[in-house]
């Protein structure tokens, strides 16, 4: 390997942000980079580049910390607010979300750290608030909040930190209290 062989791409090249959190390619070749500052989609030329803005339907926020492919053309960018969804045939989006009763708290439930799906379509979420576990149709399953009613407001949250998936319904939840 020479490093004179490889093409740097930066912002200046047109990529969002020079922060890289994870690359993955689609079935049609599209490379999708997660970045500190959006997502983006490069066709080998040019970037399109994915944001937030006050679309319900757009990235949660800007900071993209990972990629899942749920198929051969969904893609779930994980971020600290939700998890974005992008049918990358037909370009339609939405987010899923874990949903709480106070709005004001909803952020803290969605601090993605780690996704899986299962060969039946299953989402497992682990957030900073707990585990989720949500249908192929996004409907949610079951759901375990480390901390209590009384804690949201007052309690910086910091629970999960990875997910193992041992079989198609058996997960080792890597967590920060154990």
């Amino acid at each position: 390997i020479n490093e004179k062989n490889f093409v740097l791409y930066t912002k200046q090249q047109g990529l969002s942000d020079n922060a890289i959190t994870d690359v993955t390619q689609d079935s049609n070749g599209y490379l999708w980079i997660a970045t500190g500052f959006g997502l983006n989609r490069f066709n080998g030329n040019n970037f399109v580049q994915f944001h937030s803005t006050r679309d319900t339907c757009s990235l949660p926020v800007e900071y993209v910390s990972g990629l899942l492919w749920f198929n051969n053309k969904e893609l779930a960018a994980y971020t600290g607010k939700g998890l974005h969804i992008i049918n990358t045939h037909t370009g339609g989006s939405r987010n899923l979300l874990v949903p709480w009763k106070d709005k004001q708290f909803q952020y803290k439930f969605n601090g993605i750290m780690a996704v899986k799906i299962n060969s039946a379509g299953e989402i497992f979420i682990v957030t900073r608030s707990g585990f989720y576990h949500f249908d192929k149709n996004y409907h949610l399953l079951f759901r375990f909040d480390y901390y209590t009613s009384e804690q949201v407001a007052r309690t910086p949250f910091g629970f999960g930190r990875d997910l193992l998936c041992l079989d198609d319904r058996r997960f080792a939840i890597i967590t920060s209290v154990g």
